[in-house]
């Protein structure tokens, strides 16, 4: 299993993507096209960058006054694995948003 997750963009510090304070992931890759995606810049599997999932749990964990972190996309259940091996990493007094184009009945029966 690789230690890589593919992201689009990092923000440290956001208000506007969930509730108070949170670190906030756009994962690169998406395949859904969902009907008014206002991230189309992050379907490309082709385009942003890779980075370590344990630099990014490092990272989050000297992100001081935050409340939780948002992993958005693209798509991250694309990368579930990846995702869930970061989530695994980072302090678990972090809550966790996760915003997916799938059904929560796709998800449990994946």
């Amino acid at each position: 299993m690789s230690d890589c997750i593919k992201i689009h963009n990092i923000i440290e510090h956001s208000n506007v993507n969930g509730p108070n304070n949170r670190f906030v992931i756009w994962t690169q890759g998406c395949s859904l096209s969902c009907a008014g995606c206002f991230n189309p810049l992050t379907h490309d599997i082709n385009g942003g960058f890779d980075i370590n999932i344990f630099q990014l749990a490092e990272q989050i964990s000297h992100t001081s006054g935050i409340r939780g972190i948002t992993l958005t996309g693209g798509e991250p259940l694309l990368q579930a694995n990846v995702v869930g091996k970061l989530l695994d990493l980072i302090d678990k007094k972090l809550d966790v948003l996760l915003f997916s184009g799938y059904t929560i009945d796709e998800v449990m029966n994946d």
